[in-house]
């Protein structure tokens, strides 16, 4: 992948102009991967109306049937994937699938590899086979959380392999005449709309069983609400190199856990204080991560919502599903 330097933002080919015209122009069509995920779910649930989309995962949705297309695709298998890409013909492509268990690249390294370089490097050797923009969802991972949080400036040196893996990936673009933007998001949260709860899921679950539920302390990051995300990633598609689009506030997991509890209505006393040292975890975590949006806010003009908006936002979503 190319890093690019502190004022350099060069411009792609790929504009949305369709978003000011969505019924006076062709509908795009959007290839996401990974779209069994909290971010590929709410790309679905945000576009389907807008743009006709295929959605790729390594298995079928849980039960779920999505407004899109699906095919159920490992990112490793190349012509099943070059297969999947020429029956669709997409203009573009959200690559939001990723070996994300950190503990678990750590133990499978091949299946890391696998997936989050070689999946990769089949993605972007078909975009710039067929010449479709590609949107390149990457993680604070790639940084060793030392000194968070990071801009895009900032070299990255990962403490673990899930974040080499990544880093990788990122850099694996490089390697092709592509046109394409990474985009780096941190500690993502939102309603789980899939068979994926995720790290908010089972938070929210433990909070309404009363059980007593643990955020770490010295764990701090900038908690990026997926609706947010969804809006940073449209805003990038006609940019190439590198966004950060995370949440705006920098906080520990614990502060963070405790925001859930509050505005969810939870008893706060369930959130208990917890070391890392305390859990023993494969793989090093890092202490410090998180995101500077700063580039984000100058040149896309994105602005973050604040936590209690986005739980607020959250909360409402959830109790009129349950209505």
């Amino acid at each position: 992948m190319s890093f690019i330097g502190k004022e350099s933002v060069e411009k792609s080919k790929f504009t949305f102009d369709a978003f000011d015209n969505l019924f006076t122009v062709p509908m795009k069509r959007l290839l996401i991967t990974g779209c069994n995920g909290l971010l590929g779910s709410e790309l679905i649930e945000r576009f389907s109306e807008r743009f006709i989309i295929l959605g790729l995962d390594f298995e079928s949705p849980l039960g779920k049937r999505w407004k899109c297309q699906f095919v159920e695709q490992d990112l490793t298998n190349f012509e099943g994937l070059k297969s999947s890409f020429a029956e669709f013909a997409p203009e573009l492509v959200i690559n939001a699938a990723a070996f994300t268990d950190v503990d678990g690249c750590e133990r499978d390294r091949k299946r890391a590899w696998e997936v989050n370089v070689k999946g990769v490097e089949n993605i972007a050797s078909i975009c710039s086979e067929v010449g479709c923009k590609l949107v390149h969802i990457s993680t604070d991972y790639v940084f060793d959380g030392r000194a968070g949080p990071y801009s895009e400036e900032d070299p990255p040196s990962p403490c673990n392999y899930y974040g080499m893996t990544k880093l990788e990936g990122e850099r694996v673009l490089g390697r092709f005449p592509l046109d394409y933007v990474i985009v780096r998001t941190s500690a993502l949260y939102g309603l789980p709309r899939g068979g994926k709860k995720g790290f908010f899921g089972f938070l929210l679950e433990g909070l309404s069983r009363g059980e007593v539920v643990y955020g770490f302390i010295d764990q701090f990051t900038t908690p990026t609400w997926v609706g947010d995300l969804v809006k940073g990633i449209m805003e990038a598609v006609g940019e190439r190199g590198i966004f950060h689009i995370s949440g705006g506030k920098f906080l520990s997991r614990f502060d963070f856990a405790q925001k859930v509890a509050q505005v969810f209505g939870y008893d706060p006393n369930l959130v208990k204080p917890e070391e890392t040292a305390s859990v023993r975890f494969v793989a090093n975590r890092p202490p410090k991560g998180g995101l500077r949006v700063d580039k984000a806010r100058r040149v896309l003009g994105y602005t973050p919502h604040s936590i209690t908006e986005a739980l607020e936002t959250i909360k409402k979503e959830r109790d009129e599903g349950e209505r």
